[in-house]
C-alpha cells in the first residue's frame, strides 16, 4: 500500500486511497464511477475518464465505472505489478513487464515487448522498454506514436501527447501541440518526475518545485516543494509538505498529512465535496512517522503510486537534480 494518502483525479470525479487502502470516490457517478468495489485493501488506484481502476495487494486488477468499452472488465487470470487508466480503457504491466490492455478501440499493445513502465493517455498508450526506450501504441493522430529515439526513465501520456525524461531530466514531448504542450517543454530544467494531462504536462525539480507547460486552465502554479504530482484533464494534483493539492481551472482538492481531504472550485458533479470520512479528525497518516517521508529520489511517482526506478541503462548516467 502507498505510504499516505493519494488521490487520482478522472474527468468529473475524483478517487483517493488512503494508507489503509480502502478506496474513496466523489463527483460525478453517472455511470458508477464514483462507487468502488469493495475489494480491499487496494495498493494503488488510477482514474480514467469515467472509470478507475485499482490493483489488490496480490497484484489483481479491479475496475468500476463506465463500461462502454469494457473498460472495466480487467482479466481475471492475471496479476499485475502497476496500472493506468485512460479514457476508455486501462493498461497495465504484468510482473515480468508484459503490458496488457482492456478496454478501448484498438489500444493493443504491441507483441513480445516488455516494459519497466507504463502510461494511459487519451485514445493511447506508451511504455519503456529496459534499455529506456520508448514504445507507443493505440491512436496515431497528431503523431502521438512516434516517440523520439533515445533512452528516457520516466514517461507520461496525456490527451493526445506524451513527454518523457531523458537521463538529465529533461522533458522531451511529442504528439499534439494544440496548446503548447509539446513546444513549450521547457530545455534548461531537470525534472525528477513528469506528469501529463489534457492539454499540459508539469514536472518536479530536484528541489520539489514543479514547472508546468500548455494549457491547464489558468491556474496558477504553487511555488511550494511537492512530494508528488498528477495532472488531470484540466488540472493538477502534488503534495506540498504534506498536503496534497490540486491546481486548475475545474476544481482543486487537498489531503493533509492527518488524510483529511479538501476540495474548492467547480462542483457541479460534487467533486469538490469530499465525503465525511475524509473530512473528519483523526485519519491515518498524520506525518509523525515513515509513513510520509517518501523522497522523490526514491523512485516516480505514477498515478499514486511510488515505482522504483528501473534498472541502470548501460551507456547512460542516471538521472540528477
Amino acid at each position: 500500500m502507498q505510504p499516505e494518502t493519494v488521490i487520482s483525479a478522472g474527468d468529473r470525479h475524483t478517487c483517493a486511497l488512503p494508507p489503509g487502502g480502502t478506496p474513496v470516490c466523489w463527483g460525478s457517478d453517472s455511470l458508477g464511477q464514483a462507487m468502488p468495489i469493495a475489494f480491499l485493501p487496494l495498493r494503488t488506484i488510477s482514474s480514467g475518464n469515467n472509470h478507475s481502476c485499482g490493483l489488490t495487494l496480490e497484484g489483481a486488477a479491479i475496475c468500476w465505472g463506465g463500461d462502454a468499452f469494457g473498460q472495466i472488465n480487467a482479466p481475471a487470470d492475471q496479476t499485475f505489478l502497476a496500472l493506468s487508466s485512460g479514457d476508455d480503457f486501462t493498461c497495465a504491466l504484468t510482473f515480468d513487464g508484459t503490458p496488457v490492455c482492456w478496454g478501448g478501440q484498438g489500444i493493443t499493445p504491441p507483441d513480445g515487448e516488455k516494459f519497466t513502465q507504463i502510461s494511459s493517455g487519451g485514445r493511447h498508450a506508451c511504455g519503456l522498454r529496459p534499455d529506456g526506450s520508448a514504445v507507443c501504441w493505440g491512436d496515431d493522430a497528431d503523431g502521438k506514436l512516434n516517440p523520439p529515439a533515445g533512452a528516457f526513465f520516466a514517461i507520461a501520456s496525456g490527451g493526445d501527447h506524451t513527454c518523457a525524461l531523458t537521463a538529465q531530466g529533461t522533458p522531451v514531448c511529442w504528439g499534439s501541440d494544440s496548446s503548447g504542450q509539446r513546444t513549450n517543454a521547457p530545455v534548461d530544467v531537470a525534472f525528477l518526475s513528469i506528469s501529463s494531462g489534457g492539454s499540459h504536462s508539469c514536472g518536479l525539480r530536484g528541489d520539489g518545485t514543479a514547472q508546468c507547460w500548455g494549457d491547464w486552465g489558468g491556474a496558477e502554479v504553487p511555488t511550494d516543494a511537492f512530494f508528488q504530482i498528477s495532472c488531470g484533464r484540466n488540472y493538477s494534483c502534488g503534495t506540498v509538505n504534506g498536503v496534497q493539492e490540486c491546481v486548475g481551472e475545474v476544481h482543486t482538492c487537498g489531503v493533509t498529512f492527518q488524510g483529511t481531504a479538501v476540495c474548492w472550485g467547480d462542483n457541479s458533479a460534487g467533486q469538490s465535496t469530499p465525503p465525511a470520512s475524509l473530512t473528519g479528525p483523526g485519519q491515518s497518516g498524520d506525518g509523525t512517522d515513515a509513513e510520509a517521508t517518501v523522497e522523490p529520489t526514491e523512485g516516480l511517482v505514477v498515478d499514486g503510486e511510488v515505482i522504483p526506478l528501473p534498472p541502470p541503462i548501460p551507456g547512460v548516467p542516471p538521472p540528477t537534480s
